[in-house]
């Protein structure tokens, strides 16, 4: 139970103010209940206190990249990097700050790597498209999405976003199985993106 442990993790911090361990898990309970300010005050604690593990440094990094503090997320992956330099997952949180902060191509150079490496990783093949689209590279995104979606891990809005961007690129016979799933599964979450999907294929009929 969380609240149990926050309480007992508090009060082991109340006894012994510089055990970082029960500040590093105090900040890990927080992160999983997606608390992240709280989160951070902890790992930034724990840090303080001397705790250099690359997982700390990491779990700082994701919290700050939740902050939307990009420069602090990007200081503190590359720390945990140094620390740990075959967790991927500290490679693709650099690549995420250096993208939030306006260094796209060293981004996208590093997340090839990352893809590369992780294959079968949905969130690492999302960003990905988010950048091919950002470089104006459709073509390759549209690819990209169209292999997740036949694997059936695409969310509806990740499914809409593949129909609109066939629709925009002309290939509407591709787009729509895509439009049928939609209207299949509409939601009104959705259904702002769905309108624009269809604007595009209106704009072509004109």
């Amino acid at each position: 139970d969380d609240e149990l442990a926050v309480d007992s993790y508090r009060q082991a911090i109340k006894i012994y103010p510089s055990f970082r361990r029960a500040y590093k898990n105090l900040g890990l309970t927080y992160l999983r209940n997606e608390q992240f300010v709280q989160a951070l005050d902890c790992l930034v604690k724990a840090v303080s206190l001397g705790d250099m593990t690359g997982s700390t440094l990491g779990m700082l990094g994701y919290c700050h990249m939740q902050n939307e503090h990009y420069a602090s997320a990007l200081q503190a992956y590359r720390m945990a990097q140094l620390t740990e330099p075959t967790v991927i997952e500290w490679r693709a949180g650099i690549a995420q700050s250096l993208l939030e902060i306006g260094q796209g191509e060293e981004a996208f150079a590093l997340m090839e790597e990352v893809v590369a490496a992780r294959p079968n990783e949905v969130s690492y093949q999302l960003l990905m498209v988010n950048m091919l689209l950002q470089r104006g590279e459709n073509t390759k995104a549209i690819a990209a999405l169209e292999w997740l979606g036949r694997q059936k891990k695409l969310s509806l809005e990740q499914v809409t976003l593949l129909a609109q961007l066939h629709a925009q690129n002309g290939t509407l016979d591709l787009a729509k199985p895509w439009f049928e799933r939609v209207k299949k599964d509409l939601t009104i979450e959705v259904y702002p993106l769905y309108l624009k999907a269809v604007e595009s294929v209106l704009q072509l009929a004109e």
